[in-house]
């Protein structure tokens, strides 16, 4: 990160998978650790121009510009980014880690009754974390997340789970098991 006046300009290493949806004037918002809390916004100013090694990952640096009236934000920082890529009103989102695609079917592990199972949804809009699901599950409906018990089809349910997340519009309330 450097710093300007008012602004600064802002490195961000993206997954080479997610470069397709990273366009120019895209809105970026930049957290730090040090100040928790506070954000600051700006704009996707430039794609990379190659991809580079970044340990296991390949990468392309994003440059971003950030606004930074009262110069908090200081260069070198190691910072955390969102470059948001789609907006979907009114979403049904799930965590990413129930859901799953081999053989380019999607599933995720969904609460039935007593029990868990994997059910066949369709995707949409995504982010690192989280997915939109505009086909196989409604709001309301339970996704159970990774635990230390291996969940076999039909397993009652809850199996000292670590998680449940409800599906819901704009939200991903969760309640622990135990």
């Amino acid at each position: 990160m450097s710093g300007g006046s008012t602004g600064c300009a802002c490195g961000v290493y993206v997954d080479e998978p997610e470069l397709g949806r990273v366009a120019e004037g895209q809105p970026v918002t930049i957290t730090w650790d040090a100040l928790p809390g506070k954000q600051w916004h700006g704009t996707v100013e430039r794609k990379p121009a190659s991809i580079q090694a970044l340990g296991s990952r390949q990468v392309g640096e994003v440059i971003c510009s950030i606004e930074n009236p009262s110069r908090e934000l200081v260069p070198g920082a190691n910072v955390n980014a969102e470059i948001r890529t789609a907006v979907v009103e009114g979403a049904l989102v799930v965590p990413r880690k129930p859901c799953a695609t081999m053989r380019k079917a999607t599933t995720c592990v969904a609460l039935t009754g007593d029990t868990v199972a994997r059910r066949p949804v369709k995707k949409g809009a995504s982010s690192v974390t989280e997915v939109q699901v505009v086909q196989g599950l409604a709001e309301g409906d339970a996704v159970a997340l990774p635990s230390d018990v291996p969940l076999k089809p039909a397993t009652a349910w809850p199996p000292r789970c670590r998680i449940a997340a409800s599906c819901h519009s704009m939200g991903l309330p969760g309640r622990a098991c135990r």
